[in-house]
């Protein structure tokens, strides 16, 4: 069983973990973490942090779980704990996506679409030097999965797994039979 405890990264507040007796050191530009994401990093006990310190040990495989609308990563927090108790090996981010969670606070240019919210995570990605195994991704999250397998090759270079829960894939038709019907939804929310 791990147990871990959360790390504060002083520019931007955001959480991270990491195993108990375990350090996580950090390169001294800090700055490289301020203004994308908020995000909490849960490792298996077999785990050996190294992004910043030793590139002679592989990497270690990583999921990235991504939250739906309303949520935040800790939505994802028992899940991740428990996969990383049965995966000892892998490690576990947890993003708060923008608007969401902890990443509320951290101010975002340009309109907040599906699109530009899975290119905030592709740039976290690159800041922390993962290369991504697998990306989960809940409703909201799923199409921002789908977004990022989309939108760039060379962060996701080697074949990457993508889960979809709770989510229809591409775009949502309106009108049609059998079909989402969203503009009435939210038409009848409104007289309510």
């Amino acid at each position: 069983m791990s147990s871990s405890r959360s790390l504060a990264c002083s520019p931007c507040r955001c959480a991270q973990v990491a195993l108990a007796d375990a350090e996580i050191a950090y390169q001294p530009e800090a700055e490289k973490h301020a203004g994308v994401l908020a995000y909490e990093l849960v490792q298996g006990n077999l785990v050996q942090w190294n992004s910043f310190m030793d590139k002679s040990i592989p990497d270690p495989p990583t999921a990235v779980l991504l939250h739906g609308i309303l949520g935040s990563g800790k939505n994802w927090g028992s899940f991740a704990k428990r996969l990383a108790q049965e995966f000892p090996m892998w490690q576990f981010l947890l993003v708060d996506l923008r608007c969401h969670g902890d990443s509320a606070s951290i101010k975002k240019r340009g309109s907040h679409t599906v699109a530009s919210t899975a290119f905030d995570v592709l740039k976290l990605i690159g800041q922390l030097r993962l290369s991504p195994r697998v990306l989960v991704g809940h409703s909201f999250g799923g199409k921002v999965a789908l977004s990022m397998v989309d939108q760039a090759a060379k962060p996701l270079a080697r074949p990457v797994r993508v889960w979809v829960l709770d989510a229809t894939p591409g775009k949502v038709r309106s009108g049609l039979d059998g079909e989402d019907h969203p503009v009435e939804l939210i038409d009848f929310l409104r007289r309510m």
